[in-house]
């Protein structure tokens, strides 16, 4: 081995090991997964659904784990989400009780958000949310048909009637909360309609995303892509006229910030914040233990994102081999279609834009992306660069304002 080679072999290492020690020793941020039961029952939900619920002494046990991590850490602030299954089965046991510890034992240290269906929302709960600024996180599918088809409650009733009195309170209260809904193959011909709906109901921004966990036949693929079509004629014409969209419909910026990035070579190395990867933030189990991703939960210890216990220890070791294989595999990132990879026009952004739980539940490894979340993307992709040259030689000041905050971005 030559002194050159070598020098170049310990400073990789050297370089390796200041990143690991950047890596937080311990987590200060956590979603808790306070139960994996619900009261919906999604077709495509990928939480297995056990008859377990958090208790109230390891809830604040978790609490004081991020707090003390905070201090130890010289930190000023940790968040927490609540989480399932559905948390608000978990509201007087859990979520009031452990808001109003963390609020009166650790002042001031602690933000929290919520993810629900809102079936059990009521206008009391919003207030107290309000009050106590913990902010909501709301997953719906779309109008009654698709609502009904794709998110039925489990008693069998309508969960989209449940929903229609307490959705106006909801945005009243948070006008920024986000419409957050996923496209079933058989719910695909109401894209439009449910955006369409989203905006009629008082959303002011909505984000849509297939199931990627299943194998999209090509008839859907392509009802999809025509749907999708409608949706950027709509903003096209939004645009022409010259007005501000009503909706904004997350997919069509990112893919615009997309366009931007390919157009002006701005690529990032792989890192392990875009997903989360238990880095910003972990996931803390019914049982107090620790994971890289909060949908791992519901996988307990088998799962390769188990990261430890609040009570036995973090496990920084498994944490850091964990980050260092999703990072280091950046060179060998494919499709689950590997011949779609080839022209793909947005294959380096690709090495940074998918989610390594859902990688590892289908494919047992970090890097192999489903074929539907690459089909999507570049439906979008595709679908703004048209927009970006029907609108070039626009005098559409609504573009240009829209264009430029994208660019504003960190792109």
């Amino acid at each position: 081995m030559t002194k050159e080679k070598r020098k170049k072999i310990i400073s990789a290492r050297q370089q390796k090991a200041r990143q690991n020690d950047k890596l937080k020793h311990k987590p200060t941020n956590a979603v808790f997964n306070v139960t994996d039961d619900c009261n919906n029952c999604c077709v495509y939900c990928f939480t297995e659904q056990n008859p377990h619920y958090m208790t109230l002494d390891t809830a604040k046990s978790a609490v004081n784990y991020l707090a003390n991590n905070i201090k130890e850490q010289n930190e000023t602030e940790g968040r927490i989400t609540f989480f399932g299954g559905e948390p608000l089965l978990c509201w007087d046991s859990i979520i009031v009780p452990v808001v109003n510890y963390a609020e009166q034992t650790y002042p001031k240290m602690f933000t929290f958000s919520i993810t629900t269906n809102g079936i059990l929302l009521t206008y009391e709960h919003l207030l107290w949310m309000k009050k106590h600024n913990i902010y909501p996180h709301f997953s719906m599918d779309g109008a009654k048909q698709t609502q009904d088809m794709n998110r039925p409650c489990k008693d069998g009733n309508s969960s989209f009637e449940k929903l229609q009195y307490i959705i106006p309170a909801m945005i009243n209260l948070f006008p920024e909360v986000t419409f957050r809904a996923t496209i079933t193959q058989q719910s695909a011909c109401f894209l439009y309609d449910n955006i369409i709906y989203a905006l009629q109901m008082g959303f002011s921004n909505c984000f849509f995303t297939p199931i990627v966990r299943e194998n999209w036949t090509a008839e859907n693929k392509m009802i999809l892509f025509e749907q999708l079509g409608m949706i950027y004629k709509f903003y096209d014409k939004v645009f022409s006229d010259n007005k501000k969209p009503f909706i904004d419909f997350i997919q069509i910026s990112d893919a615009i910030k997309e366009n931007i990035q390919c157009e002006k070579k701005i690529f990032y190395n792989r890192s392990a914040h875009h997903c989360g990867m238990g880095e910003d933030c972990v996931g803390i189990g019914y049982d107090g233990s620790i994971y890289g991703c909060q949908e791992q939960a519901t996988h307990g210890k088998r799962s390769k994102f188990y990261l430890g216990n609040i009570k036995s220890g973090y496990k920084k070791a498994r944490h850091i081999n964990l980050i260092n294989r999703f990072i280091n595999s950046s060179s060998i990132v494919t499709c689950e279609t590997p011949s779609l990879c080839i022209d793909c026009p947005r294959k380096e952004i690709c090495k940074n834009k998918s989610c390594p739980s859902t990688n590892m539940d289908l494919f047992d490894n970090l890097y192999t992306h489903a074929n539907m979340d690459c089909s999507w993307k570049l439906m979008n992709f595709y679908l703004a660069r048209n927009l970006i040259e029907n609108m070039r030689d626009s005098n559409s000041d609504s573009f240009i304002r829209y264009f430029n905050s994208i660019i504003a971005r960190r792109l």
